[in-house]
Formats: C-alpha cells, sequence, structure tokens
C-alpha cells in the first residue's frame, strides 16, 4: 500500500460568523479549517504538496460556494481524488425532511431554501464528477442526512447517489443527532474535527505505515467520548473506504509522537520571529499563512505601540508597553533598549539636580576640616 496524494483536490467550506443570524456564530470553525489544511499539508501525516489543490471556502455565500464546488469538481478526471469537507450548521426543512440544509455565510434562518446549501446542491456536482474517489466529511447537525439517510445508518436509498465510481462519507452525526462544540472555548476545533485531527495525528498502534479512510474513523470511534457527542458514523460505497489516507504516525515513529514539519518551523518562527522567518514560513506553508500574517500584524501593532511609548519620553509608558508585548518580538529588544537609555538619562538628571544642591554645602564642609587642621582643638 502506497501513500500518492499529487492528485487530490480538497475544498473545505466552513462558515463561523453569520451577519444575517448572530445567534449562529461558531468560532471554533475558522479554527477546524486552519487545523485542517496544516494536517493536510503535513508530509508527515497526509501530505498534500501542492497548496494549490486545497480551497479554503471559509465564510463564504452561497453561489460562490456552488461556484466553486461546481468548477472543482468539472475539473477532476479518471484516478483523481476529490475530498470535500463541510463544517456549519445542519437545518431541516419542515415541509420535505429529507433535505438538509447547510449554512452558507449570508444564511437567513427564515428562507433556509434560497440561502443555504442543500444536499441535493451538492449531490449533483459530484454524481457528474469524474474523479475515481470521492469524499465527503460532514461536521454538523444531522449530517447523515446529507448522505440520503432517511432513518438509520443502513437504509440508504440505493439510488440517491446514482451511478458513482466511489464516495465515502464522514459524518459527525445521524440523521436525528446534533453535533457538538465548546462554546466557551473558540481555540479549539469542535469536537467531531478536533477528534478526527488528532486520531490523524496520533496514528494507531497496528503494525502498517499507512492508514485508511475506514481505519481512521474506526481508529476515531474507539476513542470516542459518548457523553460530549453522539457517535459519528460512516458510509462507503465500492469500497473507497479502503482508499490510502494517512501515515500511521505511531508506527513510523515507533511509538514515540514528534512535531510536525509545520509545528517544528513554527516555533523557530515563535522564537526570532522577523520579516525573513515569517516571509519564509509563508513560502514554504501557503495554505498556514494565516497564522503568520496575523503574528506579522501583531509585530507591526507593537511598533505603532511602542513609537507612541517612545513619543511621551516615559519610564511608566514603556513599562506597560514591555508588559503587553509579545515575549520574542524583536519590538521588544526595542523597548528595553530605550527603558535603559532613559534610566540612565533619569539617574544622570538627579545626580546633577543632587550635585547642584549639596555642592555648596560639601565646600563649606571641605572648608571647615581645611581649618580645623591648620587650628586644631588644644589638648
Amino acid at each position: 500500500m502506497t501513500l500518492d496524494h499529487s492528485h487530490t483536490k480538497v475544498i473545505l467550506i466552513g462558515n463561523s460568523t453569520y451577519p444575517h443570524w448572530p445567534d449562529g456564530n461558531i468560532k471554533n470553525i475558522q479554527v477546524n479549517l486552519d487545523k485542517l489544511k496544516e494536517l493536510l499539508c503535513d508530509v508527515n501525516l497526509i501530505g498534500i504538496k501542492n497548496p494549490e489543490n486545497i480551497f479554503d471556502l471559509l465564510n463564504n455565500s452561497k453561489i460562490d460556494i456552488q461556484l466553486k464546488v461546481n468548477e472543482i469538481s468539472k475539473s477532476c478526471a479518471a484516478g483523481d481524488n476529490l475530498l470535500i469537507y463541510y463544517a456549519g450548521h445542519g437545518l431541516l426543512d419542515i415541509e420535505d425532511l429529507k433535505k438538509l440544509y447547510l449554512t452558507t455565510n449570508d444564511t437567513r434562518i427564515n428562507d433556509k431554501k434560497t440561502t443555504c446549501i442543500s444536499s441535493e446542491d451538492l449531490k449533483e456536482p459530484l454524481i457528474k464528477c469524474k474523479a475515481s474517489n470521492k469524499i465527503m466529511i460532514l461536521d454538523c447537525c444531522f449530517a447523515a442526512k446529507a448522505a440520503g439517510l432517511q432513518s438509520d445508518a443502513v437504509s440508504l436509498s440505493g439510488n440517491y447517489w446514482g451511478n458513482t465510481e466511489g464516495v465515502y462519507f464522514m459524518m459527525s452525526s445521524d440523521i436525528d443527532e446534533p453535533s457538538r462544540y465548546d462554546p466557551d472555548d473558540n481555540t479549539i476545533p469542535t469536537f467531531f474535527t478536533q477528534k478526527l485531527i488528532q486520531t490523524v495525528y496520533e496514528g494507531a498502534d497496528i503494525n502498517r505505515d499507512i492508514c485508511t479512510l475506514n481505519e481512521v474513523f474506526e481508529f476515531m470511534k474507539k476513542k470516542w467520548d459518548k457523553e460530549k457527542a453522539p457517535e459519528p458514523i460512516n458510509l462507503t460505497f465500492k469500497e473507497i473506504g479502503e482508499m490510502p489516507f494517512c501515515f500511521n504516525r505511531y508506527k513510523l515513529a515507533a511509538g514515540v509522537l514528534s512535531e510536525s514539519a509545520a509545528d517544528k518551523s513554527w516555533n523557530e518562527v515563535e522564537k526570532n520571529p522577523n520579516e525573513d522567518n515569517i516571509t519564509q514560513y509563508i513560502l514554504d506553508y501557503p495554505a498556514l499563512k494565516n497564522r503568520a500574517l496575523n503574528l506579522w500584524a501583531k509585530m507591526k501593532s507593537d511598533w505603532e505601540l511602542l513609537k507612541e511609548a517612545l513619543e511621551k519620553k516615559s519610564f511608566d509608558a514603556l513599562k506597560t508597553f514591555i508588559v503587553e508585548c509579545n515575549p520574542v518580538s524583536p519590538v521588544l529588544k526595542v523597548a528595553l533598549d530605550n527603558m535603559k537609555v532613559i534610566s540612565v538619562e533619569s539617574r544622570d538628571t538627579l545626580e546633577n539636580k543632587t550635585d547642584r544642591r549639596t555642592r555648596g554645602s560639601s565646600k563649606e564642609k571641605i572648608g571647615s576640616a581645611a581649618i580645623g587642621s591648620i587650628n586644631p582643638t588644644p589638648n
């Protein structure tokens, strides 16, 4: 078994904010997409070496998502792999319970048909797509409805997906189950995506270097916490579940987990965050450029704050800046150097003032001492 993703195309769809439905915001979904891009590009895990084959559709409109899905589906040929990932809300249609609506950035909760993507919207381009292997990973409530399931995981209508060469579904929830996330911590992925990433990252204690889609799913289920979220389900057509998906990190590392290449590079950037290192990181990992650009923006902001503090020529202003600054930011050294200068200047100024105040009395004392030596007191 070999792993080759040179002909794999990935569409990552996620919606974390809803301008017309603020109550639906799930900030964790942006973390989902960032972490998945890192996972997909890591040569030690999945290894998609061409980042141009990963299409990031975070907070896109319905029409933009449909256009991109249609475009990429049509561009696939026999021998290609197409992976579509979606994270967001899954909404039911009261008038037609067979349908599942997937929310988009322009979703209006009272007009799902017009502003959401229906399961039918994804079905048609996938059926027509010529890719040999088609993978759908859905992280949303009632996800199994998108696969055509109507009563349980084994009651699929055989004609729902037509005459496809191969479709594989990995879904966070059954037709009547919710999906979960932590609303109190938007720095971590949603529950299902977090477990998927963790499973790929850790690997499994089996005597193989590569894991298939089915194996990844089964390993994930073994570690699933049913108290936190309903169990995920999967569905495969024509044995696509046996497709090699990722390297088995556990086996290759002989049971010792190590950092990914991207993580190692990022750690070096954080230790020495300058323009050259940040630029090189973006060139090496273009799919992960967002966190590098965010760091660069923070550094620029730090420079502006430092300039304001320096203009005040205030020790306290610089002290406040240093407390709030990134501890490894190169801006910090400039601030510390200026604090030393201000400290020295303040000390010199204070000494000069003190010297001027005491100079006269010192001369008197010296004079008195001299007079005393000339006129010693009698015995």
